[in-house]
């Protein structure tokens, strides 16, 4: 018995010893290993977000540029003798853009040569302005007057804020008009201090840190906390020579700090952030006395210990990777939501031809490139019953589609309808074999599929061509017919011409104000350098694009294109016969429009009097309120009333009550107060005293005298 025990004992002890080991060697490992994977996980999770901060500044930057843009391209802009009128038709115009700006931006214009300020929906002189609570000692000392009278370009201007009332930590400064060489104006952005605290809350609110807005010249102009200058200077000019990315440096008192850093193309802003390292780094921390323990339980009991690494491994690693991927679903959709944002832009025509860094921007930002030369743009129809989800997953597929020959880009110009892609292919495939690809891709989500394609370009600035034919084959093919409608187009032979971008904005633009002449002539100058052209395969080209671009009018002024429209005119004989084809298109576009408009304008008409004579009683009617359902300024609903009942708004809507309070006088017996109250009039007393003056008689004597006479 006894050599028995001792043989189990040795057998007991030999196996526990070769159990116990590995598991204390794996288990350590293991949880060294787990400290630094988390660690990495924790600094690549920190950058994503940082880099997301980042370029949300930025996008917000460029959303202030193309405002700016668009409003260059408003009516006649006002100088220093601008009439009344004309100052409240502008002031209208700057109201329409300030609604779509953050609540933390400022927009201001000042005429050159002049000392007017049109801000915040009225027109002030300079010095008033100064004065006012919108202005700020700190921009006197920033020199925003000099860059208002005097920017060509778009400019960012620095200003260190000082106590200041008004927060202001950047001036943005756009000529206007922001194209061309007649400047007769500054558009200024003035961004306060709080829109930078905002998304910072918005990104870091659980990270303990210090944000720090820097210039190229290393000028703070934000800073989240305040800091003494004897600190901040030294800060300051270590950061300033830090690297982009994250970095770890010690301080003057021994501690750990992570500074993570990126600089901005645009602005040449580099935007800072300080933490202290252990909070930084807190989430990657792994207990130094729950690993003693662990290891001291584990050499005492080498099962249970299994059994808790297992739970723990399960707990930590499948839960924290639950966690990341949806964090990393949640940025992964803002990326998406980018890069719809810029596919958006081509097939729009929002980034001018030809800007190469607008281009590249946009690209970077939506984490975008083209490696190939051509591209061409396709519509897939998605089947009415297909759920959302499934819309989404068609989607991410068709994003994954990468092939050595080319690549594909998709966003929904719907949540239900179409997909638009963008493919970028090499010259040794064709727009075919592209639309195969897709065709198969999309096959196992919406069986039958239709698929149009527009005609091959040789530049990204070019995809809005593309665009409009491909919408123009889903508008002529019938939508039960499956399969893939192709807009041909002969490939160029020649790219060495430029397209003359000027005359066929003019053309547009003319065509949708309803100017005849302006179009025409820029139609006569096209003409006119078509046929000084000395190659064939270019008068081609120049005819084809100038083919486009009036095809492009028809789908937006016309609900229905006629289907053998584009296909006569690409069987032109010779130039002059064009000519001759699309002047006449022009002028039937042009009558359209004027009609549509002189149609718009007498339904508004209506609409809005026959508007006011059936709320005439509501208490809250008024000109704000009628600005805002119509889309009209003051003056041009007191035109309109004026030309329809030849009196005003206010006379109209008064005459409207005091009828209908005499009627009401006249034929029951209602409390006078309830009459008054329910015509739309809240103090009884005061129009008491009008209807005396206007009936030379009190309202009860008016129903005494009408009820008598019955």
């Amino acid at each position: 018995m006894g050599t028995r025990i001792k043989d189990y004992r040795r057998t007991f002890a030999k196996y526990l010893l070769v159990f116990i080991v590995p598991i204390l060697v794996l288990a350590s490992y293991f949880l060294y290993y787990q400290h630094f994977v988390q660690k990495e996980k924790t600094e690549d999770f920190q950058l994503s977000l940082f880099t997301q901060f980042s370029q949300e500044i930025d996008l917000f930057y460029s959303s202030l540029q193309d405002l700016a843009l668009s409003m260059s391209r408003e009516g006649p802009l006002p100088d220093e003798d601008a009439t009344k009128a004309e100052e409240d038709a502008f002031l209208d115009i700057l109201h329409r853009y300030d609604s779509q700006l953050d609540d933390n931006v400022l927009m201001l214009y000042y005429p050159r040569h002049s000392q007017k300020v049109y801000v915040d929906d009225q027109v002030m002189d300079w010095n008033d302005f100064e004065h006012s609570q919108l202005y700020d000692i700190s921009l006197s000392v920033s020199g925003i007057y000099t860059r208002l009278c005097s920017v060509l370009t778009p400019y960012y201007l620095a200003i260190r804020p000082s106590g200041n009332a008004a927060g202001y930590s950047t001036a943005v400064f756009f000529p206007v008009p922001l194209t061309g060489t007649d400047i007769t104006g500054t558009l200024c952005f003035l961004v306060r201090s709080d829109y930078f605290d905002e998304i910072y809350e918005q990104y870091f609110s659980m990270l303990d840190s210090q944000l720090l807005i820097l210039t190229a010249y290393s000028d703070c102009i934000y800073m989240k906390e305040d800091w003494d200058d004897s600190i901040m200077e030294g800060v300051v000019d270590r950061v300033s020579r830090a690297p982009v990315g994250l970095a770890m440096y010690e301080g003057a008192g021994g501690e750990d700090y992570a500074v993570m850093k990126s600089r901005s193309i645009k602005t040449g802003f580099s935007y800072v952030i300080i933490a202290d390292e252990a909070a930084f780094h807190a989430d990657s921390r792994t207990s130094l006395t729950m690993l003693m323990v662990l290891t001291a339980v584990l050499g005492i009991f080498s099962v249970v210990i299994s059994l808790l690494i297992a739970k723990n491994w399960y707990q930590t690693f499948f839960k924290e990777k639950q966690e990341q991927s949806r964090i990393q679903r949640a940025l992964s959709l803002k990326t998406v939501q980018i890069k719809e944002m810029v596919i958006r832009k081509l097939v729009d025509g929002s980034i001018r031809d030809g800007d190469e860094k607008a281009l590249e921007y946009n690209l970077k930002c939506a984490n975008m490139s083209f490696h190939h030369p051509l591209f061409a743009v396709f519509l897939l129809d998605i089947p009415v019953n297909m759920k959302e989800d499934q819309v989404y997953t068609l989607q991410h597929r068709l994003n994954t589609t990468r092939d050595t020959d080319f690549s594909l880009a998709a966003c929904q110009l719907e949540v239900r309808g179409v997909l638009l892609l963008l493919a970028n292919y090499e010259e040794s495939i064709s727009r075919p074999m592209v639309a195969k690809a897709v065709s198969e891709a999309a096959k196992p989500f919406t069986g039958s599929v239709r698929v149009y394609a527009g005609g091959g370009v040789d530049s990204a600035f070019k995809v809005d061509n593309s665009y409009i034919e491909a919408c123009f084959m889903k508008d002529r093919s019938p939508g039960d017919e499956a399969g893939m409608h192709f807009f041909m187009k002969e490939k160029l032979e020649s790219k060495s011409f430029k397209y003359r971008e000027q005359e066929r904005s003019i053309i547009m633009q003319a065509v949708r104000n309803g100017s005849l002449d302006a179009a025409l002539g820029a139609l006569d100058e096209l003409f006119r350098i078509i046929d000084e052209t000395p190659s064939p395969n270019m008068v081609k080209g120049m005819s084809y694009e100038l083919i486009n671009t009036i095809g492009k009018l028809c789908v937006e002024v016309r609900e229905d294109v006629d289907e053998g429209l584009i296909d006569r005119l690409m069987t032109f004989r010779d130039p002059a016969q064009l000519h001759e084809w699309l002047e006449e298109l022009v002028r039937q576009l042009v009558e359209e429009i004027t009609k549509k408009g002189a149609e718009e304008d007498e339904r508004t008409r209506h609409e809005l009097v026959s508007y006011v004579q059936e709320h005439f009683a509501d208490r809250d009617l008024s000109l704000d309120k009628l600005s805002s359902i119509f889309k009209l300024s003051f003056s041009s609903i007191n035109k309109i009333f004026r030309e329809e009942t030849d009196t005003t708004f206010k006379s109209y809507t008064t005459e409207l009550r005091f009828s209908q309070v005499k009627k009401e006088l006249r034929e029951t017996d209602r409390p006078i107060k309830d009459i008054i109250t329910d015509c739309g009039y809240m103090d009884v007393a005061n129009y008491l005293r009008k209807f005396k003056q206007h009936e030379g008689i009190t309202p009860g004597q008016y129903r005494a005298q009408h009820r008598g006479g019955d």
